[in-house]
């Protein structure tokens, strides 16, 4: 634990009477050491002063939503709550609605593609807007985070059946792509899977997730 951070943040709280409370620094730095569980406990509390609500349903969502991706089901609602609430009553910036938006979004394809009923195509749609403005801006951000938005992008665009664009994203990025992204290309363009492709791949870039799906593959062919 950082103790020199706690320190900076309660001098800053001297300094600057009129700042956040001691709480809201704890929960970001929790946060960002990967400790949700505290986080989540400091959250817990803090939420309950209401004259600084606002400025943590943002936090509030972020926490519940990270909960809910590594499994735990009844985070989604707490998580839909905050940022709900963080979209109609807080301050946010594009990238904090973008993120938001991302939550929503990715919940929708995984339903997508596990063929569950409960598919929000307007959130996907409105999912697919964002990601269009962040990719026509590309120039702003890092080729890594461009690159972590590809395989939500490509999904988009297949599940609104926009091939053309599906086509022309998925060459810019193929090369770095996963092998189970070849798989679904193949499938789309209906075209034969060339095993030599797929080895030299793996060659270049291993990934165990990658052989596991190769090696599938290649056993149901057999």
């Amino acid at each position: 634990q950082d103790i020199s951070f706690f320190v900076l943040s309660r001098q800053l709280r001297i300094d600057i009477p009129n700042s956040k409370p001691q709480g809201h620094f704890d929960l970001v730095f929790y946060m960002n050491s990967g400790d949700l569980q505290k986080a989540k406990e400091i959250f817990d509390e803090e939420i309950k002063n209401k004259y600084y609500e606002k400025q943590l349903y943002l936090l509030g969502g972020h926490i519940y939503s990270i909960l809910y991706k590594y499994g735990d089901e009844e985070s989604f609602e707490k998580a839909d709550y905050y940022y709900k609430k963080a979209l109609e009553e807080s301050e946010i910036n594009y990238l904090d609605k973008f993120i938001i938006q991302t939550f929503y979004g990715t919940d929708n394809i995984n339903h997508f593609f596990m063929k569950k009923s409960c598919v929000d195509f307007e959130v996907l749609r409105e999912y697919e807007k964002f990601l269009i403005n962040i990719f026509e801006n590309k120039k702003y951000f890092s080729e890594e985070y461009i690159f972590s938005l590809v395989e939500s992008y490509i999904n988009i665009l297949l599940i609104l059946d926009k091939q053309e664009k599906y086509f022309e994203i998925y060459e810019q990025y193929k090369e770095q792509l996963p092998i189970r992204n070849y798989f679904q290309y193949c499938e789309v363009k209906n075209i034969v899977c060339s095993h030599t492709d797929i080895q030299e791949h793996l060659k270049s870039q291993f990934d165990l997730q990658d052989l596991l799906i190769y090696s599938s593959f290649v056993n149901n062919k057999s």
